[in-house]
């Protein structure tokens, strides 16, 4: 821990309500610094089941699937990926976390010295102050943005795409959804290791930490690290991105498939994805269900009639008193 009493290692990562990152859902944000206050780190809160209570709260020491090292290194990889906004994190990012992941690599037998290494000297050609927050703000802030940390733009090669309809099914069915102190889309580079180190410290059954990794993880990782490569050669996000990938690829395994192989993974997680919208006029479908709910809600936010979104095209015009050429 450094002088400012800010570290990014967390030997104690918690798994229950209302510590770090994640929290019911229902109870208002407690300000950090209080008794159950949260890190403004957190990407995460968790909601709660029918029953009350978070899904989430078992005791991890009694979970056999727990990989507790795992957990703490997906954690610290989080944090690190967030912006810099406050002098002591940027401090800490700066004095301590390259020392906090040799340990923790070397707790798991992870040969990524040269990696670190490599890391460090990058850090010489970042000034103290602000220089890292700017650093970073170019990198994956400020538009045109030059490197992608919404890891479904390297999946899908968009925004919104099939990705995040997995992500919001993997969330639900672990309890937890986006923090609202978190300003950015759920499948944020660091919302997803977050996630990761969550059910690396037994929240999810066996395995499933590594499939989380393999589907969205590691495929995604390259095509972020050649961005980042591209706009800033040495980086520190960028030895910061491999040597996550490379953490991945040998604590989850590289799972190597056909490019459409992996979508049709992707999507057969979500257990939405075959949920279409029925015209109710022909019954045929004709939309995915989770498009026609969000142009429905973008339509009522702007106090604008959604009924139409009902009907397919081929039966809206007809109903509306229109047929090909004008109207009836």
């Amino acid at each position: 821990m450094g002088a400012d009493g800010v570290r990014f290692r967390h030997r104690a990562w918690p798994v229950c309500a209302g510590r770090e990152a994640l929290q019911p859902v229902g109870h208002p944000a407690v300000p950090d610094g209080r008794a159950g206050g949260r890190s403004a780190h957190g990407t995460l809160r968790a909601t709660r089941t029918r029953g009350g209570g978070p899904r989430w709260t078992a005791s991890r020491a009694s979970n056999m699937n727990a990989n507790l090292p795992a957990s703490e290194l997906w954690l610290t990889l989080s944090q690190a990926f967030l912006p810099p906004r406050q002098p002591e994190t940027a401090r800490a990012f700066r004095s301590e976390l390259a020392d906090d992941l040799r340990v923790l690599t070397a707790e798991l037998g992870l040969n990524e010295g040269e990696r670190l290494e490599a890391f460090r000297r990058s850090l010489r050609g970042i000034g103290h102050g602000q220089e890292l927050l700017v650093h970073y703000a170019s990198l994956f802030l400020s538009p045109p943005v030059a490197a992608h940390l919404n890891l479904g733009f390297h999946l899908d090669g968009t925004l919104f795409g099939p990705t995040q309809d997995s992500l919001d099914a993997w969330f639900a069915n672990h309890g937890v959804e986006r923090s609202v102190r978190f300003r950015d889309l759920p499948d944020h580079l660091a919302a997803l290791l977050e996630f990761l180190a969550m059910l690396a410290a037994g929240t999810g059954t066996a395995g499933q930490a590594d499939d989380f990794a393999r589907h969205f993880l590691i495929p995604a990782l390259p095509g972020l690290c050649r961005e980042i490569e591209l706009a800033s050669g040495d980086s520190p996000y960028l030895h910061l991105a491999r040597f996550a990938a490379e953490a991945l690829r040998t604590l989850a395994g590289s799972g190597e498939q056909a490019p459409a192989a992996k979508r049709h993974n992707r999507r057969s997680l979500d257990p939405a994805k075959g949920e279409l919208r029925h015209c109710k006029v022909c019954g045929q479908p004709f939309a995915r269900e989770k498009e026609i709910r969000l142009l429905t809600a973008a339509l009522a936010e702007r106090g604008l009639p959604a009924g139409h979104l009902d009907t397919c095209p081929d039966c809206r015009d007809p109903a509306q008193g229109w047929r090909f050429g004008g109207p009836a």
